[in-house]
């Protein structure tokens, strides 16, 4: 906090650490299998999309991984190492009007099961 006060929150629920903390350590089966400022870890850990609604075609845009449809709109995975920056750049550059565009942040609950494989304690 301001006042340099530590608060630890021990939680199953991702939703209220996602909402109230700076840092995350999250454990699996006593062992710490991720630590960090939430942002970070989704950085590192998570895809990044950007839900975008474009006048044109994304296909063929070389940061573009893959493109899934979502509720009229467009989810672009982007290519490992590219940016949502990457993306916007392009749109402008190629002149393709666009009504939103928005980074997805991929839930840390998600990244949670990636790292741990999806197992479970056994």
């Amino acid at each position: 906090s301001a006042d340099g006060a530590l608060v630890i929150l021990s939680t199953h629920m991702m939703p209220m650490v996602e909402a109230l903390c700076d840092r995350v350590a999250m454990i699996n089966v006593g062992r710490l299998v991720l630590y960090g400022e939430v942002e970070e870890i989704r950085r590192r850990h998570g895809p990044t999309e950007v839900l975008v609604d474009a006048d044109g075609s994304l296909e063929g845009f070389p940061v573009v991984d893959r493109l899934v449809p979502d509720g009229g709109m467009t989810r672009v995975v982007l290519k490992s190492g590219s940016r949502p920056r990457d993306l916007m750049d392009l749109l402008v550059a190629r002149r393709v009007p666009f009504e939103h565009f928005a980074v997805v942040k991929t839930p840390i609950e998600d990244i949670f099961v990636e790292v741990v494989g999806g197992g479970k304690p056994g």
